[in-house]
């Protein structure tokens, strides 16, 4: 999923560009702006499928499944270590980072 990652880079770049002269920062229900940029990632692939299906999909679409579109992406950002307070070497924040740009 290089798109997603790439995707995903370029997009907080240019989230943060807007954010960055914004005069205050929101918080909503306790999470702060970047937690809330990979949050509506996340909502974005919310998904839910029967067993059967997911492995259909396995054998017939080029894509990963949603939740690892999500988790292999995030886990790619460190941004997002950066925003949850995710701990070096934790699964979503791996010593070893694939980086696109």
């Amino acid at each position: 999923n290089i798109a997603d990652s790439g995707g995903v880079t370029l997009a907080y770049r240019a989230y943060r560009a807007l954010r960055d002269a914004a005069p205050e920062t929101v918080v909503a229900e306790g999470f702060g702006e970047d937690q809330q940029f990979f949050l509506s990632l996340a909502q974005v692939w919310c998904h839910k499928a029967r067993d059967e299906w997911a492995r259909m999909a396995a054998q017939v679409d080029p894509h990963s499944p949603p939740r690892f579109r999500v988790n292999g992406t995030v886990a790619d950002v460190p941004e997002f270590a950066a925003a949850f307070g995710c701990k070096p070497g934790a699964p979503m924040a791996p010593e070893t980072r694939c980086r696109v740009w």
